[in-house]
């Protein structure tokens, strides 16, 4: 996909910005997450993935300051997958990061614990 920004000032003055692509990483036989349902949770939610290949996946969630509530490695298969997230009610309520390796490549979700 190309972007650029047009700004207009409050005189009604227009600039573009230079024009910039940028990658959709969900493109076929990509390793991404599509999904991470519910983004709000309480007691667990889930996290789907798409895999180019059958592989070990490492799963880690951590809070946005850098604690690491969960690092687990998981057999996954090729195509659409889903991990759920549980054993969440010793975390306190705030944003959480998921972030999942596989071969070199790296996705990220986010979500709330309320």
């Amino acid at each position: 996909s190309y972007y650029r920004v047009k700004q207009t000032d409050v005189n009604q003055a227009s600039q573009y910005s230079n024009t910039v692509s940028v990658y959709n990483a969900q493109a076929k036989g990509d390793f991404f997450i599509s999904m991470v349902s519910p983004t709000v949770f309480h007691d667990f939610t889930t996290v789907t993935y798409t895999m180019p290949s059958d592989g070990t996946i490492r799963i880690m969630v951590s809070s946005t300051s850098g604690k690491v509530m969960s690092d687990v490695e998981i057999s996954a298969v090729k195509g659409q997958n889903t991990y759920r997230i549980d054993n969440t009610s010793g975390w306190l309520p705030g944003y959480y990061i998921v972030t999942m390796y596989y071969q070199g490549q790296t996705a990220y979700g986010k979500m709330v614990k309320d």
